[in-house]
């Protein structure tokens, strides 16, 4: 087994167990806010350390750094709306089949027990 596999494996497994109540794309989505509003506060702090430079040149550095930041964060964003949107649809088939069940069960049991 190479080492590659085995880490993939172990992130694999990890996500399995925690990914079951949301925990992944929680934690994801808040690292990605917290790390939009880092770049945020970095960006006010590069554009007033550097006041004397060319407005042009200083906007470029920090549209440079933000729209990584902002293409993590809509990644993020999509993925949570996404990954909610599949998880209600497989809780109401789970649901649509418990009722299935509950309503053979309950068909079942009116009818004449076998003598």
């Amino acid at each position: 087994m190479s080492v590659a596999s085995f880490i993939t494996g172990v992130f694999e497994w990890i996500e399995n167990r925690l990914d079951t109540g949301g925990w992944i794309r929680r934690a994801y989505l808040v690292l990605a806010t917290g790390m939009t509003w880092k770049v945020i506060i970095w960006a006010m702090a590069y554009a007033e350390a550097n006041a004397g430079r060319p407005g042009s040149d200083v906007a470029l550095v920090i549209g440079a750094v933000a729209a990584i930041v902002a293409t993590v964060q809509t990644f993020a964003f999509k993925s949570y709306l996404e990954s909610r949107d599949a998880a209600a649809i497989a809780s109401a088939a789970r649901k649509d089949l418990e009722s299935r069940d509950a309503a053979a069960i309950a068909a079942a049991a009116r009818k004449d027990p076998p003598a």
